[in-house]
């Protein structure tokens, strides 16, 4: 449990700077707010590397030579130094994509591409843009966690995380970059996870707002076909198709926790339930309970 604590610490402590930095700098002009949304967000890629109590979290908060040197491609154009900045970037390297919408205005939503590291095998951290070009514009951060990590939190933090299985067996969260296999293997292995996703407006007339909390939609229907329409043409990603290639997750969906956030909003068109992904009572028993209490019988999971 003292990783866990450290992985707790590391997330607060991530998102009090990114609040601390957008809200100290609301008379602070365009370009200026937009760099110090960038480091908002890196700071907490960082943060969670940097503060974690595990090796896994200090190998990736670290550069793999010594310090100080980094080892120039004899065909590269950039200098030692730029690589060296680029360093924290660097173990991004599972591309994932999905909309969102936001937690407080569920009408409003977005693509979220996000450029992810495995910080452990309890945790991921992701930055993320609004699409997957070079112009692309930095919208925040999300972490993903294990059942066993988040049924570690305290109750007011657990507040903050919204569940995963609708994204997955929707085909709504995709990897496109791995083949149909990997990708699979990868969505069985997130399934049953939450998420936290903070994202940052763009400043207007100088006036940078405070972080926005995404959710997840948990109900077809809840997402606007229009968006959707849009980012499966700019993305090639074939929702159904992913959704009948992970049928088979359905069995092993656990209920969770954040199902129903959005279930009194009204999105002006029906909304229906999707198999496997359902609302937990106060009396659901997850696998990340039931191994963090030592309890190993469930058979799905063998």
């Amino acid at each position: 449990m003292q990783v866990f604590a450290g992985r707790r610490r590391s997330i607060r402590q991530a998102r009090r700077l990114m609040a601390a930095l957008c809200m100290s700098t609301r008379e602070l002009p365009r370009p200026a707010l937009h760099a110090i949304a960038y480091t908002c967000a890196l700071s907490g890629a960082l943060l969670l590397g940097a503060c974690g109590d595990d090796p896994a979290g200090d190998e990736l908060a670290q550069p793999p030579s010594p310090p100080g040197h980094v080892a120039r491609d004899p065909g590269s154009q950039v200098e030692p130094e730029v690589l060296h900045v680029q360093l924290p970037l660097l173990p991004m390297t599972l591309y994932l994509t999905a909309v969102q919408p936001f937690k407080a205005q569920p009408d409003s939503q977005v693509e979220a591409h996000q450029y992810c590291a495995e910080v452990d095998a309890q945790l991921w951290q992701c930055i993320v843009f609004d699409r997957p070009a070079a112009d692309a514009r930095l919208l925040g951060t999300r972490y993903i966690a294990s059942p066993l990590l988040y049924e570690s939190l305290p109750a007011e933090e657990r507040a903050l995380w919204h569940p995963l299985n609708y994204e997955i067996l929707s085909g709504l969260l995709a990897a496109p970059q791995l083949a149909d296999a990997a990708e699979l293997s990868l969505m069985e292995r997130l399934l049953n996870h939450y998420a936290q996703s903070w994202y940052l407006p763009e400043a207007e007339d100088s006036v940078h707002p405070p972080p926005r909390m995404a959710w997840s939609f948990n109900r077809n229907g809840e997402a606007d076909p229009e968006l959707l329409r849009r980012y499966a043409e700019a993305t090639g990603i074939d929702f159904s198709e992913r959704a009948r290639r992970r049928a088979a997750l359905v069995a092993r969906a656990e209920p969770q926790v954040g199902v129903d956030a959005l279930a009194a909003h009204d999105f002006g068109r029906q909304t229906r339930p999707l198999e496997g992904v359902a609302e937990r009572d106060d009396a659901s028993t997850t696998s990340g309970q039931r191994r963090e209490n030592g309890d190993e019988s469930d058979s799905r999971r063998q």
